[in-house]
């Protein structure tokens, strides 16, 4: 059975793939396993990998707050009810629209990772090349790649030809921005890209 997918995460997701031109977060896409091989027992270790599947979740905080009828899809959670625990929420410029949880364990997602809520977002289906470094090879690494600011939009495999680790190492990037390490599906490796949250 199709599980009601978030109208924010939706929209999140198309807005991050677009910034993919002008140097922002790729969102994840589905993609075939990587194995990183025999050089995979080489490779350092991320602050961040996923070797055993954890649940997420399964209460939610109410929103902190109600918003007037500006004409978007709630204005209160109780408007919120064609999934699992609906929050109203806003992302500005857009009005208040209806958050739900797509999962709470890998096995409520075909194909992807349950990545866990971060604050007060949703847990969501995260596409990538692995759910679990087990997937990435003997000594391989599964990492999750960060969107823009709104939590993660795929879990991948980590490989000799990655250009960063963590994002200690994107901290500044040309022109002052401030970078993370993540996954640029256009290139297929981990880079440093720049953090432009749009809010």
């Amino acid at each position: 059975m199709t599980r009601p997918r978030s109208s924010i995460d939706v929209a999140l997701r198309a807005a991050l793939a677009g910034l993919s031109a002008c140097g922002g977060l790729v969102a994840g896409a589905p993609g075939g396993a990587t194995d990183a091989g025999a050089d995979a027992a080489k490779l350092p270790v991320p602050s961040s990998h996923r070797a055993v599947a954890t649940p997420c979740p399964t209460t939610r905080d109410p929103s902190s707050r109600g918003y007037p009828d500006l004409g978007g899809a709630c204005s209160r959670d109780s408007d919120c009810t064609a999934g699992r625990n609906g929050r109203c929420v806003e992302l500005l410029p857009m009005p208040p629209t209806c958050s739900y949880d797509e999962c709470f364990v890998d096995g409520d997602c075909a194909g992807g990772a349950c990545a866990c809520r971060i604050e007060a977002g949703a847990n969501v289906c995260a596409r990538g090349h692995c759910r679990l470094d087990a997937d990435c090879g003997a000594g391989g690494y599964c990492s999750p790649s960060p969107t823009e600011c709104y939590g993660i939009a795929g879990y991948y495999c980590r490989t000799p030809n990655d250009r960063c680790l963590n994002d200690v190492e994107c901290a500044s990037m040309n022109g002052g921005a401030v970078g993370t390490c993540a996954y640029d599906t256009t290139v297929g490796r981990w880079q440093c890209l720049a953090r432009t949250c749009p809010l």
